[in-house]
This record gives C-alpha cells, structure tokens and sequence, in this order.
C-alpha cells in the first residue's frame, strides 16, 4: 500500500488531478475497505484501497472523492483480476479446464467464471486493438510484433506489450514500464458505460497513463 500511495502523490504531482483538471497536490481523503476473493479459502479477504479528495471539486458542489484501485481489483466485484487472467490463457474449454479456472478464482458458481473470463478476454481485445493502434502510429520506434492468425489474444496482448516497451526504449521513454495486468485492468469494462464510476485505475498512475496512451495523458 505505502508504495501505491506515493506513486499516486508522486504522479498528481506534476499531472492534473482527475476529479477537477488542475495540479494540486494529492490529497487522501481515507483508506475504505474493499473485500477481494482468496483463491484458497473461497472466502473474501479484507483489504484497503485509497480514497482521494479534491476541495476545488467540492467547493463547486462536484464529485469530490475517487477511489483508487490496485490492478488485480475491479469495481464492483470480488473476483480478483489477476487470477482470471491465469484462467483465460489456459482456457475454459473442457469440464476440467473450467473446474480448475474456479479454483483459481474461489468461484463457487462455474458461470461465475465464464462471466469473468468473457469479460476479461473482452478487455484483452480492447488492450491488443489499442496497442496496434499506438504501435501503427510511431512507425519510426516501432517494432513489427510478429502478431499471426493462430495466436490466442493472450500470446497476441505478450507479443504486442512487448513491442511497445521496446518502442518506448528506442524513444528514451525511462520509469514504470505497462504490464499485461495493467493494460488490461485498464481497459476493463465491468461498470455500465453510461454510470460514472467512482473508481480510478492504479494502471493510469504514472507511466500507465503516458504508455498506454502513446506518451500523452488522456
């Protein structure tokens, strides 16, 4: 926790904040509870997230708070990311594939972990259509990630994550390079699109913002 609590401060404070659009310093409004699932008890474990406060927000009567969620969290659910990720790229194709899968989740119900693979893999589409794109667009640093037709979107997000990285290596671009996990936790999309969130991404703190959007913030 203390070492995602300053990377927040270190980023807000050079970039605007996300509740009001300028450059204050990052202020925690709280540490709220968040409850995630343990793969080994099937029980759900307590945890802390970080809760930001924006006085400019508030005084202009606006959404003033945000939570902040590390990248094997996603709103409004339990299930822990990094765990599904493990069971999209080994499938859930056959009976044993899918019992293993809610093993590794603590899924009870076995819809529950075709639920949470189908929108994770939603995500990876999203993540590997996104980093094409990026890619395409600096053709001077690039690099061609030999991405082919039989390839899962797992192999295709490792091979397109990796190219990238190497492009932003070749620009001098230095600090906290994206991860599968972050990318993908980036471009999750659990919460109705037409609900505003209460929650920000940890993988849009620091270099997950300039990466994953091509070196400028959002």
């Amino acid at each position: 926790m203390s070492d995602f609590v300053a990377e927040l401060h270190r980023y807000y404070a050079v970039e605007p904040c996300i509740l009001c659009g300028s450059i204050h310093p990052f202020v925690i409004h709280s540490y709220p509870k968040r409850k995630a699932r343990n793969p080994e008890t099937e029980l759900n474990d307590n945890g802390l997230v970080v809760s930001a406060f924006c006085a400019i927000s508030q005084s202009k009567g606006q959404q003033y708070t945000k939570r902040f969620l590390p990248d094997i969290l996603v709103p409004g659910c339990v299930i822990r990311l990094d765990m599904t990720l493990i069971a999209v790229k080994a499938g859930i194709g056959t009976p044993e594939l899918l019992e293993q899968a809610c093993i590794m989740m603590g899924c009870i119900d076995e819809r529950t972990a075709i639920r949470h693979v189908a929108l994770a893999t939603a995500s990876i589409q999203q993540t590997n259509l996104h980093l094409s794109e990026v890619i395409a667009h600096t053709p001077e640093t690039g690099e061609n990630p030999g991405i082919s037709p039989e390839m899962s979107d797992s192999e295709t997000l490792k091979a397109l994550l990796a190219a990238f990285i190497l492009g932003l290596v070749r620009r001098g671009c230095t600090g906290k390079y994206p991860t599968e996990l972050g990318t993908v936790h980036n471009f999750w999309r659990r919460f109705r699109a037409n609900k505003p969130s209460t929650y920000a991404f940890s993988s849009c703190i620091g270099a997950g913002i300039s990466v994953i959007h091509g070196g400028q913030s959002p």
